[in-house]
């Protein structure tokens, strides 16, 4: 039945997802397999069981580990639309809005994140209006959630063209909270310390 399907499915993405993230393979060669990459992306969908999505977007996270695959994830609509929408706090399927789990909205962000360092995506990726909606929401939701957006912004903060847009948007003061917040890891409170003093010298060399 269903359940079975879902499990089956659940277990083949925890596969493609040991061997993304496997020394001994390159997860490059892997994504270029059309086969592979619909079967990753299809599954991330809305309408899918919670296990299978939770399934896809871990497999998902270990494709954006790979340097290679980055700048590609992000320019492909189809990837970009599906972590951007996993992100979200709630979802609407069948004209009902339901909010989604910590599990998928956690994976997409840290999927995101992964994408965030590099370099010739840093760009594009802060003057995306939906992500930095769906940024703003999950750092204001807070938990688990907060500290993956969090990290998303710290990376994006790491360009110095993206600097004075961050200043002008209050992130200043995202992460000189965000640095001070117990709650947070003390490996992320120093990460947003170093971003709050990215942006401090943005304001200064201005």
């Amino acid at each position: 039945g269903k359940e079975v399907s879902s499990f089956l499915r659940a277990k083949t993405l925890g596969i493609l997802c040991s061997m993304a993230t496997a020394s001994t393979l390159d997860a490059s060669r892997l994504w270029r397999n059309r086969r592979i990459r619909t079967a990753v992306i299809d599954t991330c969908d809305v309408n899918e069981t919670e296990e299978v999505r939770v399934a896809a977007l871990e497999a998902l996270w270990a494709f954006s580990a790979c340097d290679l695959l980055q700048e590609g994830l992000w320019a492909e609509a189809k990837v970009r639309n599906t972590l951007l929408k996993a992100a979200e706090g709630s979802k609407e399927v069948n004209g009902a809005l339901f909010q989604q789990s910590v599990d998928i909205r956690g994976r997409a962000l840290r999927a995101l994140a992964n994408l965030a360092t590099s370099l010739n995506n840093q760009r594009t990726m802060w003057c995306n209006q939906h992500l930095s909606l769906v940024l703003l929401e999950a750092v204001s939701a807070g938990g688990i959630v907060r500290a993956d957006a969090m990290d998303v912004l710290v990376e994006l903060s790491k360009n110095w063209t993206n600097r004075p847009g961050m200043v002008a948007a209050g992130l200043s003061n995202l992460f000189r909270a965000a640095a001070d917040d117990e709650g947070l890891q003390s490996d992320e409170r120093r990460n947003c310390q170093f971003a709050c003093e990215r942006l401090a010298a943005a304001v200064e060399c201005s």
